[in-house]
């Protein structure tokens, strides 16, 4: 199941604490209005002969519901005490990420012996 404000929240630090609030109010707003409406469903399918079963379905949506929106409440209360941890820069500014993959861990003894000039220099915990 894709989850959009899902996505939004985990790249938080890349917006201002304001925007991840609104998407956790806006989320919110719209989970209050998803009630209102199961609620009005559940009181105009009470009477009918074959309420018990819908019942059953709208109710699961009732629950989801209701889970979903105090899952917005506490982290917005949680979210909004925490202090951001990364910096505005209106200069330009370039980050460099550099890493390094291993496909094989059999190379690995090669790349220490590059690194450290002969086999026998590298630490013998990584070459074996």
């Amino acid at each position: 199941m894709r989850n959009e404000l899902l996505v939004k929240l985990f790249f938080g630090l890349e917006m201002q604490r304001e925007q991840a609030l609104a998407h956790l109010d806006k989320q919110e707003q719209m989970l209050s209005e998803k009630l209102e409406v199961y609620h009005t469903i559940e009181e105009n399918i009470q009477t009918h002969n074959d309420s018990e079963f819908w019942l059953y379905t709208l109710n699961y949506g009732k629950e989801i519901a209701q889970a979903e929106l105090r899952w917005c409440q506490k982290n917005k209360g949680e979210y909004s005490m925490q202090k951001r941890i990364s910096t505005h820069n209106d200069q330009d500014l370039v980050v460099f990420i550099i890493g390094m993959r291993i496909n094989k861990w059999w190379n690995v003894k090669k790349l220490v012996a590059s690194i450290y000039g002969h086999e026998t220099d590298a630490p013998r915990a990584v070459c074996r």
